[in-house]
Order: structure tokens, then C-alpha cells, then sequence
């Protein structure tokens, strides 16, 4: 407040200044019902958009590749731990909960840092949605339930400790 009036000078000069109203330009700008696009013209929106390449709404992590482990080995440390088939972990039933599978999706999302379409993909599902859905899941379960926490806690130690060559 200082400032502005140290730049008016007196507290009237300023209020003076503020009555007086804005200049005609900035006044026809504002009056005016439709503004200019800050982006370009309609014209050059309507060529992005059909120009434009649809992004994913998710996006890899690229820098990040070389020191995740493989979905296989997510998958075989999973079902170690959790005392099952490795074929458990890729098929699903209606019906059936498969608590096994459901660590399994969370943790090759969360360890291989793969979209959700690719960790679909990796455990023989169509929709990525329900791999999402599935990882919120396992992690209520895991706020809820300590051994499931410790399981899944299990399994994320393990990988974490081993050394991989992304090549393999």
C-alpha cells in the first residue's frame, strides 16, 4: 500500500486516479462479449485438434527403465511368497477373489513402472481400468489389513534387494 501511494504522492492524487476509470482501449477490451483465443484463432484450434496426435493419459518414466526389475521376475516373487502358481497370477475368475493376482498387478504396476494399459496387457487383462481399480484395492487393503501389508511389503523388499540387467 506504501508504494502505490509513495508513486501517487497523496492519498487524493491516487483516489483520483481510481474515479477516474480505465483507459478507452482496456475498457472497449472488456465490454467486448467475445475475446480474441490467447491461443490463435479458431481456425488454427480446430487444426490442432484434428491434426494433433491423441497423448495417453498416462506417460512412462523413461529415465527410470534400466534399473526396474522384469514382470517376470515381479510375477515369480509374487507367487512365491504368496505360496501359488505363477499361472494363478495370470488368469482371474468372476467370483473368485485371487488376492495373489491382485498384489501381483499392483506391484508389476508399481515395481516395472508400466502404464496401466502395459501392466494389462502383462496379466492377461483387456480393460486398464480394472487394474486400476485393482491397485486402489490392494492398497486400501494394505491400509487396512497388516498381513496383507506385509506380503505385499514382502515381495517389494525382495525385488528391491536383488540386482537386475535390463536385458533379461
Amino acid at each position: 500500500m506504501r508504494e502505490a501511494l509513495e508513486y501517487f504522492g497523496t492519498p487524493r492524487t491516487f483516489h483520483e486516479c481510481a474515479v477516474a476509470g480505465n483507459e478507452e482501449a482496456l475498457e472497449a477490451f472488456y465490454a467486448a462479449k467475445r475475446q480474441l483465443p490467447v491461443l490463435g484463432t479458431e481456425g488454427f484450434l480446430g487444426w490442432v485438434k484434428n491434426k494433433g496426435q491423441r497423448l495417453s493419459r498416462e506417460h512412462p518414466r523413461y529415465e527410470r527403465v534400466t534399473g526396474r526389475p522384469s514382470v517376470r521376475q515381479v510375477m515369480q516373487r509374487v507367487a512365491m511368497v504368496f505360496e501359488v502358481e505363477v499361472t494363478t497370477l495370470m488368469s482371474g475368475r468372476r467370483g473368485e477373489t485371487n488376492h495373489a493376482r491382485k498384489a501381483a498387478m499392483y506391484l508389476v504396476e508399481l515395481l516395472c513402472d508400466l502404464t496401466l494399459q502395459e501392466t494389462a496387457v502383462h496379466v492377461g487383462m483387456e480393460s486398464y481400468g480394472v487394474v486400476g481399480w485393482t491397485c486402489a484395492q490392494v492398497r486400501a487393503k494394505q491400509a487396512a489389513d497388516q498381513r496383507s501389508k506385509k506380503r505385499v511389503s514382502q515381495v517389494e523388499a525382495e525385488i528391491s534387494q536383488q540386482k537386475f540387467c535390463p536385458l533379461f
